[in-house]
């Protein structure tokens, strides 16, 4: 069984991006509706630039502490999915650049673990580019492809319960799955 957590958590860290690229209110419509798995889900463009700024903002201002990186993680939920390539490719932003803070953390004894996950978002990444950031293909059943495979997941859970013993239970006061 597929676990969309954490493909979930990537995708709002993906549309929760330090720089938005907005900077008035008549730059942003006030609603997007995005139709995903039949259903409809609207996304406040205001909602998903601010938690995108959360997000990126947490994560560059993690400075090396592994537990501020996964609170950035775990603050993707709060921007809901991108609807724009705009959002999704800022969402794709976060998310290689969250993963590769994660890897960079990693100790010695993790560096084939530390290379997954590089590698993974840099896969990630360019699957984005190869789509032209579409939000379709993002918000698809279990997410980017590359997230889902099992290397990357058992590598990434290897960091979250490294996490948890240095940041408590969660890794971060907040719940963050991995696939």
């Amino acid at each position: 069984m597929r676990f969309r957590s954490l493909s979930i958590a990537v995708l709002g860290l993906l549309a929760i991006t330090s720089t938005v690229g907005c900077s008035g209110d008549d730059e942003v419509a006030d609603v997007t509706t995005t139709t995903i798995s039949a259903t409809t889900t609207t996304v406040d463009p205001k909602k998903f630039a601010a938690a995108m700024t959360e997000m990126t903002d947490t994560l560059a201002g993690s400075d090396g502490d592994i537990c501020e990186v996964f609170k950035a993680i775990a603050l993707t939920g709060n921007a809901g999915l991108p609807s724009t390539s705009e959002q999704t490719k800022l969402a794709y932003e976060f998310l290689r650049d969250a993963l590769n803070d994660v890897a960079d953390l990693a100790p010695e004894s993790s560096a084939a673990d530390a290379k997954v996950i590089r590698e993974t978002a840099d896969t990630m990444f360019a699957e984005a580019e190869k789509s032209k950031f579409d939000p379709t293909v993002f918000s698809a059943e279990g997410g980017p492809e590359s997230l889902n495979e099992d290397t990357f997941r058992t590598a990434f859970q290897n960091f979250q319960e490294s996490a948890k013993k240095t940041c408590g239970p969660t890794g971060t006061g907040a719940t963050t799955t991995a696939p």
